[in-house]
């Protein structure tokens, strides 16, 4: 199931629109975690015994996973924080993770996390060659959103990037203790395929992430045995490596800089407003932050641009530690920090503690964790890095002999005989009760999986209602919305499609209805609300010109937003008001449109010499605007 959640998080994609990368991928985490529910009480109904991994670490994971329920209920838009949206970064998905990183804490104080890096290597070599096929320029499945020429099964080329830096201090252990050629190189292939295709996507953090990551396992490597003594070394050096890990980090962005057309100041820049917004963000909601997945309402309200680069919206703040302070505030940002702090301090005991190959695995679980958190700065906790974040945090702790199993139960007696284990053994354990409740276990965790396949259902039925609409079959569409709502009603896209299908029947009011049930699922969204405000113009409704207001307090950067609130003010004959959000939209970022607004309002005041000049500006930005060219022929 752990295998599942990390190596298929990172290969499975979706053919939708909207959702080809990050829903699908939340489902199978939340499956995962949902089949380790379903092991864990099965045991218990068969042996009677049940084991929960405890420990300094998970007792953090568990306050963060409180904490963001707490952000939930008290966030303006609950459904979405507990749900996701998008990404989706939810309450949901952190539970998961949690699950998982139980799970993984318990399971891998044996054996079995070979087997992880196994399955990460096979995903590598996926991601990888799709990767190297759209560097060549070659699209194999062309679905989804299209972001940049290279981001393979992650959907993202940052994604990309920070994923492969995280599986290569894996993969590194992997080849060192492989025996026969064939597999060293072949591993050796993996990991310069790696670095081929973190290049190749052009993203800044691959790079200095993956040198960092790489830092403590090759170090460990070069300061044991032979190689210590023919350095001139000690022992175990921890500040060594720190500061081989930080000058590997400052390498890597340097390097990163160097690259054709480097990615660094065309994506650095716009974080800088990112960040700059967040930490208004949190001066306002410090205590119990915003709640999941809900930044994207507040960022262009608190945009202030400190980096000079274009406007860019966005619904994250790209910085994961930041992204938990404004998603839960002081209470779950301090709740991480003192989970990644702690997963250090036990990574720190581990290897000073333990010899041999167990500190070897332990230093390449220690550096896949190094890297995942040098990427994470400037990144997004999307599940394909959040999961493996997670899972391996556990597997530190259970690596590095930080856990303590707690025991519920025991069983019914003491017999370990081969001949127990047999099925006809387990059967008479489990007896006619047992096998009732394996058979009510089972129905359930079906119905259950079935459920956590609803917000895949609910895209399909929302795709389907887009398709129609273009198709000019609104009825089709209005049911397709229907199902969509129904399956997924925190989802404000369904009820936006359901709007609109029911705009084109006529159904003004009701349109009308199902927009501004969109609109309080996204407050932030100035889409949504111009929608509800040109169904009450055109019912006449006075709030029409409050709806206005809504969407450009929410978005006064968006294209839309500024004209259709300047014509609703001069049509209710507040042209002072008017002309000031038009000047003021103009001096950042003038448009034909806007200049052609202004004409307009300077015409209808009389005042001829302003209105020609206004003209004239929006003219010399589009020659054919109907407007400007039609008053000044008069």
């Amino acid at each position: 199931m752990i295998g599942v959640a990390v190596a298929g998080t990172a290969v499975f994609i979706w053919p939708s629109k909207t959702a080809a990368y990050g829903l699908p991928k939340a489902t199978l985490v939340s499956l995962a975690a949902l089949g380790i529910l379903v092991l864990f009480v099965a045991r218990w109904v068969i042996c009677r015994r049940a084991e929960i991994p405890s420990a300094p670490v998970l007792w953090a994971a568990g306050l963060v996973v409180a904490f963001m329920a707490i952000a939930a209920v008290t966030s303006n838009t609950p459904l979405v924080a507990v749900m996701g949206s998008a990404r989706p970064t939810g309450l949901t998905s952190y539970i998961g993770y949690l699950i998982l990183a139980m799970a993984a804490a318990s399971s891998f104080r044996y054996q079995g996390f070979g087997r992880l890096v196994e399955a990460a290597g096979i995903a590598v070599a996926v991601i990888g060659l799709y990767g190297l096929a759209q560097a060549a320029g070659w699209q194999p499945i062309p679905f989804g959103i299209l972001t940049a020429p290279v981001f393979s099964t992650l959907g993202n080329a940052n994604f990309l990037s920070g994923w492969l830096a995280v599986t290569a201090p894996l993969l590194i252990w992997l080849l060192f203790r492989q025996a026969r050629p064939a597999a060293r190189c072949a591993l050796a292939g993996l990991l310069a395929l790696s670095l081929v295709v973190i290049v190749a996507s052009r993203s800044f953090q691959g790079i200095p992430a993956l040198l960092a990551g790489c830092v403590l396992p090759l170090g460990l490597w070069l300061f044991e045995g032979r190689r210590r003594r023919a350095l001139g070394g000690g022992g175990f050096s921890g500040p060594t490596l720190a500061a081989a890990g930080a000058l590997a980090v400052i390498a890597g962005v340097a390097g990163a800089t160097l690259l054709p057309a480097s990615p660094i100041s065309g994506g650095l820049a716009p974080r800088l407003d990112y960040w700059s917004a967040a930490v208004r963000v949190l001066g306002d909601n410090h205590v119990t932050g915003i709640g999941s997945d809900t930044f994207s309402q507040f960022y262009p309200s608190y945009y202030r641009s400190v980096s000079g680069v274009p406007y860019e919206s966005t619904d994250n703040p790209h910085n994961v530690p930041l992204d938990m302070f404004v998603s839960g505030g002081v209470l779950l940002g301090s709740a991480y920090l003192a989970m990644l702090l702690l997963t250090g301090g036990t990574l720190w005991r581990g290897l000073r503690r333990l010899e041999g190959p167990d500190r070897h695995l332990l230093a390449a679980t220690g550096g896949a964790w190094v890297a995942y958190q040098v990427q994470s700065i400037v990144s997004i906790d999307v599940p394909p890095l959040a999961v493996f974040h997670w899972v391996l945090t556990g597997a530190i702790v259970a690596q590095a002999g930080g856990v303590t199993i707690l025991t519920i139960g025991k069983p019914k007696d003491a017999r370990t005989t081969r001949a127990e284990r047999r099925r006809g053994d387990i059967g008479d354990r489990v007896g006619r009760s047992g096998a009732v409740a394996i058979g009510m276990l089972t129905v359930l965790s079906l119905v259950a999986a079935w459920n956590l396949l609803r917000p895949m259902r609910a895209v399909a039925a929302a795709d389907r209602s887009e398709d129609r609409i273009e198709a000019g079959d609104p009825q089709g569409a209005l049911e397709s919305a229907a199902r969509a709502t129904s399956l997924a009603p925190w989802q404000a896209r369904n009820w936006f499609l359901q709007g609109r299908a029911l705009e084109r029947l006529g159904e003004n009011r009701e349109a009308r209805q199902a927009a501004e049930r969109a609109a309080e699922l996204a407050p932030g969204n100035p889409g949504y609300l111009l929608v509800v405000a040109e169904l009450a113009q055109r019912a006449n409704d006075e709030s029409a010109l409050k709806w206005f207001e809504r969407a450009y307090e929410a978005d006064p950067q968006d294209a839309r937003v500024t004209p259709s609130f300047a014509r609703a003010l001069i049509l209710f004959g507040m042209s002072e008001e008017a002309l000031s959000i038009l000047e003021q939209a103009i001096a950042r970022a003038p448009t034909a449109e806007l200049w052609g607004l202004k004409g307009r309002l300077h015409a209808l005041d009389g005042r001829t010499d302003l209105a020609i000049r206004a003209y004239e500006k929006a003219l010399a930005l589009d020659p054919a605007h109907a407007e400007a060219n039609a008053y000044l022929r008069r």
